[in-house]
């Protein structure tokens, strides 16, 4: 059997560097605006599947260099390993 190898660190960073893409160029309306459509469409997913959960990112300001995904120390554990 294969074992998938999960990074949710880089995951997260790698969601948060789309985002980043689409906020970059947005002035702070178009990025309040931009937040306040996901959070209607979030609303609406949460109501038409009410026992699911539905991911959320926290809205920040982008700054001029987008997030990376490689940390000091980042590491590729299969899942369940201990270090």
């Amino acid at each position: 059997m294969k074992t998938k190898t999960i990074d949710c660190v880089e995951m997260k960073r790698l969601g948060s560097i789309k985002i980043w893409e689409k906020l970059k160029d947005m002035t702070l309306d178009e990025e309040l605006s931009f937040w306040k459509s996901r959070n209607n469409v979030s609303q609406k997913e949460r109501k038409e599947h009410p026992n699911q959960r539905v991911g959320w990112v926290a809205p920040h300001r982008p700054t001029k260099e987008p997030p990376t995904t490689k940390t000091q120390n980042s590491s590729s554990r299969k899942l369940g390993e201990e270090e």
